[in-house]
């Protein structure tokens, strides 16, 4: 851990109620639970960090996706299922699937099924159960995507210490790296990741049938 990180842990476990300060990044998991439902008072703390000011735009539109669904104690960040249907929640599908796509490419399998892929709309997707682990493209896709964040981060950035803290907001690796695009700058623009917040933003969720068979609806909580 460098100076500046330093900085920032003591900075955010303070502005998190944490004492002694956190001494890595998994100390500060909770912390951007502490500013919900709207995200008040956040911008006094990301205004001391470097690149700071690009996290607080992202997390604020976090926070108002979810501060309809916000429920005192919640562990997650959630959002009011299926605000987004029919064509409208297909076309956020194929904006997640394509955003995956491009972060997959030196894995052609996945890319290959991410081509092919059909996606349908469904009104109820708790008719339809969640395929078992290793079966579950959404699994290769969710490790697939953690190793490729993993290599990208800048490891010497401030905000490198707010990686378990993002992961936290929605137990989601997509999420995650859409509020800390400044760490991931080397995968290209920076509204690399924002369809699959749009998709989470939307309350959808897609679930594999099959390989090659998605379908996408209300969020199932």
């Amino acid at each position: 851990m460098n100076a500046d990180q330093a900085a920032a842990m003591r900075l955010f476990s303070d502005a998190a109620g944490i004492s002694p300060p956190a001494e890595d990044s998994a100390g500060l998991v909770g912390l951007f639970q502490k500013f919900r439902p709207h995200g008040h008072g956040l911008e006094t703390v990301m205004a001391k960090v470097q690149g700071g000011d690009d996290v607080l735009a992202r997390a604020l539109q976090v926070y108002a996706a979810s501060a309809d669904a916000y429920r005192p104690g919640q562990a997650y960040f959630e959002v009011t299922p299926g605000r987004v249907r029919g064509e409208d929640a297909l076309s956020l599908a194929r904006g997640h699937l394509r955003t995956l796509e491009g972060l997959v490419q030196a894995d052609d399998e996945l890319v290959e099924l991410l081509r092919d892929v059909s996606v349908e709309y469904v009104s109820d997707l708790a008719r339809f159960e969640v395929l078992d682990g290793d079966d579950d493209p959404s699994v290769w896709l969710f490790d697939a995507v953690s190793d490729v964040l993993l290599d990208a981060v800048d490891r010497s950035s401030p905000l490198a210490v707010l990686r378990d803290a993002a992961f936290a907001i929605a137990n989601n690796i997509y999420i995650a790296g859409f509020v800390l695009a400044p760490l991931y700058a080397g995968l290209g623009p920076e509204d690399l990741l924002t369809p699959c917040f749009e998709l989470w933003a939307a309350g959808l969720e897609i679930r594999f049938l099959a390989p090659e068979r998605g379908v996408v609806g209300p969020a199932v909580p």
